[in-house]
C-alpha cells in the first residue's frame, strides 16, 4: 500500500493518510497485513496490504473510483 499514491486521490498529505490507517486499525475496522518472507536478504520491496474488516466499509468499495481505476 501506498501511503502517497492514496493521499494524491484524496487530496491529502501521506502522513494524513497513515494517521487515518492508524486510527482504523485501532478501532478494528482495517487490518494491515505484513509481508514474510525468510530471506531477510532479498533486494525486493514488499509493502503491506489493507484488509478491510468492516462489511458497511467493503461494500461500497466496488463502486468507488480513485485516479481512474476502481477496486472492484
Amino acid at each position: 500500500m501506498n501511503y502517497s499514491e492514496l493521499g494524491r486521490s484524496f487530496g491529502i498529505s501521506d502522513m494524513t493518510v497513515k494517521h487515518y490507517i492508524d486510527i482504523l486499525e485501532g478501532t478494528f475496522m482495517v487490518r494491515l497485513l505484513f509481508p514474510w518472507y525468510a530471506n531477510i536478504g532479498k533486494r525486493l520491496v514488499k509493502q503491506p496490504k489493507l484488509y478491510i474488516r468492516d462489511p458497511g466499509i467493503s461494500m461500497p468499495l466496488p463502486t468507488l473510483r480513485i485516479s481512474g481505476s476502481s477496486f472492484a
